[in-house]
């Protein structure tokens, strides 16, 4: 996954000469989620939970969408939750769902977007995926802004920023040791009834041994003694060129297969039609620091989102009339432009030629 420096220029003729034909005569009206409402934000608990005063005047607390920031204590919240209360602390947010109902764990479940300053109201998820903060949580439902989610995160992880950073909390233990991670998602038959047969391998792509007690892996879901994650016991040796195996239901540990408990299959299943579905393992060293990882499907430079997905950074379909391309992200790190003809989404480097 390899970005190709062109031109700010270039790439401006590229989507307007070749990819907005393409989407006036054959791509489908992207689908924008219906139910709307408008808040106020007066808490930030946490990457992905706030207080918000309601426009009726209510008081809810509200989850965001398809995303799962890291829980109270551990390394990458402080950072996430500052960022959140930067953006929308104390102002206006906009609601987004294509149901009314859906909730978890009894807040509200919505996507939230902000108004800049341009007068575009901007996704709050697609900006904390694209910094690396959060991981994609991709939803069945609420699929709206799915394939851009994942598109945006393996971008942040190519390039090594927020979590995807080895050693944003300290240099760990055996950093110099290569590990290589891999999931099997699609059990074997029904995966209800084979729920062990999907796992999360571990590779030890180094030249000495590594013992991985107290390291843990998860699926994108949630982290917990509840969730999707599994701590690795003490004297957890990986030899050099071994791999060891975590499957997500019960079974009898042995010394290269380890199990979650009683979860049954826990990885989404690809899908790649007008719903885009995808998941990943990653795994954590004792400090906190995401130390290898897989996400999928594989999204490529170039590749186009699902005909119905809608650009996060662009809802509206509002076009920038100085570029005739829709508004976008100018404030990505590394002074980064992200320029997109609203099913391709490109990062050009700070350096690009204008």
């Amino acid at each position: 996954m390899r970005f190709t420096k062109i031109s700010v220029l270039s790439a401006f003729a590229l989507a307007i000469g070749s990819a907005f034909p393409a989407i006036a005569q054959d791509a489908p009206k992207p689908i924008v989620p219906d139910v709307r409402e408008h808040g106020i934000v007066t808490r930030v608990l946490d990457g992905d939970t706030v207080w918000l005063k309601l426009s009726n005047g209510k008081m809810r607390q509200v989850r965001f969408m398809s995303i799962q920031a890291m829980e109270h204590g551990e390394c990458h919240d402080a950072e996430v939750t500052k960022r959140v209360s930067d953006m929308i602390l104390g102002k206006e947010i906009r609601l987004e769902s294509f149901s009314s109902s859906i909730k978890s764990r009894g807040r509200l479940y919505r996507y939230l977007s902000y108004k800049a300053e341009d007068g575009v109201w901007r996704d709050v998820s697609a900006q904390l995926v694209a910094d690396g903060l959060v991981l994609p949580m991709l939803n069945p439902d609420e699929w709206t802004y799915n394939w851009y989610y994942m598109a945006f995160s393996q971008r942040a992880a190519e390039r090594g920023i927020g979590m995807f950073n080895t050693t944003t909390c300290g240099v760990g233990p055996d950093q110099d040791i290569p590990l290589a991670l891999s999931v099997k998602w699609d059990a074997d038959g029904v995966d209800t009834h084979n729920g062990n047969t999907e796992h999360i391998k571990i590779t030890n792509n180094g030249d000495k041994s590594i013992n991985l007690a107290n390291w843990w892996v998860r699926d994108s879901g949630l982290q917990g003694p509840k969730g999707h994650s599994f701590t690795f016991p003490k004297n957890t040796i990986v030899k050099p060129g071994e791999s060891i195996f975590v499957h997500p239901d019960k079974g009898r540990r042995t010394k290269t297969d380890y199990y979650m408990g009683d979860h049954g299959p826990i990885f989404e299943n690809v899908l790649t039609g007008k719903i885009f579905m995808g998941d990943g393992g990653y795994l954590f060293d004792p400090q906190g620091d995401l130390r290898a990882w897989q996400q999928y499907p594989v999204i490529n430079v170039g590749d186009t989102a699902p005909g119905g997905e809608t650009d996060p950074t662009n809802p509206d379909g509002t076009l920038n009339p100085t570029t005739g391309l829709p508004y976008s992200f100018t404030d990505l790190p590394s002074g980064e432009v992200l320029v997109s003809d609203g099913l391709t989404t490109l990062r050009l480097p700070s350096d690009s030629l204008i």
